[in-house]
């Protein structure tokens, strides 16, 4: 495990721990185990990044992802809410000369499949075992060395569900800004740190209690910082849901798990004044919220939790 007290992004030491800890948890990728050790969420005061403490060692997170099952990525190879949207937007700018699109963190191409008769689309994935899936798919791979010695003038750049993954999103801003052409855009979709049902209990919210492999959150002063850095134009700045409504939780269940959360995050804030919390704790029916550890049942990953947990931003260059 790494373990980080400086901001990954600009290298800030004044950080600040938000609310409670993360609880030390066992992942599987089949046969092979990664043990996530306790850790906390800390945000930047210079640029705003929500981290994670304490990470995977790089060899870890190379094993984490070289043994991932990616079938766990879609349901019924369907395009999320936030992926959907994006789509739309991109259609929307069709032209008759095809334009370039890059996707940064593509995966097999799925998303880019959809566009190929409409953009010329490029691809970038760490991950050797699916290039050759998004080739066939019409999709041109660049690796690394083509980014730094090539300027491809890109139209688009997009980074859906990776942003969370960068070691230094920083950096890699900056790279792909400069591989953008003068009035094209950065499109960004990811988990969203300032959600109101996430940004009291971070640590031990499902995007980084289940997902080891999320190293950091964007932030609405993240997004002013990346905007000021680079000279970006804010175009768009959305919150939206990751998965869709189902049914398969009742109406009866949605406002019980909400309720539950709701006291949850009301017992952090209690705890905080010990004169009034030991006081609470006396009447039987709010006793036992004070005292959880963790943040209650309130539908997890699996369930399609529609929560708006996620933003999609589009910055423009000038």
């Amino acid at each position: 495990m790494s373990v980080r007290d400086h901001c990954p992004a600009c290298n800030s030491s004044f950080v600040i721990a938000q609310g409670t800890k993360g609880e030390k948890k066992i992942f599987k990728n089949g046969v092979i185990e990664f043990i996530q050790n306790e850790y906390s969420i800390l945000k930047c005061k210079n640029c705003g990044l929500y981290f994670r403490s304490t990470i995977l060692s790089d060899e870890q997170l190379n094993m984490h992802y070289s043994t991932y099952d990616y079938d766990n990525l879609h349901y019924e190879s369907a395009l999320f809410p936030p992926e959907r949207f994006i789509k739309n937007y991109l259609k929307s700018k069709i032209k008759k000369q095809k334009t370039k699109i890059l996707d940064y963190g593509c995966n097999e191409a799925l998303f880019l499949s959809l566009l190929v008769q409409d953009f010329d689309c490029y691809g970038f994935e760490i991950d050797d075992r699916v290039k050759q899936v998004a080739e066939a798919r019409g999709v041109k791979m660049l690796d690394d060395e083509n980014l730094a010695k090539i300027n491809y003038d890109f139209d688009f750049i997009i980074l859906i569900d990776v942003f969370e993954h960068l070691k230094n999103p920083t950096e890699t801003i900056s790279m792909l800004v400069k591989q953008l052409k003068k009035n094209g855009q950065l499109i960004i979709s990811t988990g969203y740190a300032d959600a109101e049902c996430c940004r009291d209990n971070l640590a031990n919210y499902w995007y980084f209690s289940d997902c080891v492999q999320h190293l950091c959150m964007l932030g609405t002063d993240y997004v002013k910082y990346l905007s000021k850095t680079f000279g970006l134009n804010n175009k768009l700045l959305k919150s939206i849901s990751h998965y869709d409504s189902t049914l398969d939780i009742s109406t009866f269940n949605r406002l019980k798990f909400y309720l539950k959360y709701k006291i949850f995050l009301l017992g952090i804030k209690i705890n905080k004044q010990k004169s009034l919390s030991n006081f609470l704790k006396y009447i039987p029916i709010i006793r036992k919220p004070l005292l959880w550890n963790s943040a209650p049942y309130y539908p997890p990953l699996h369930e399609k939790q529609v929560e708006k947990d996620h933003i999609v931003v589009i910055l423009e260059k000038q």
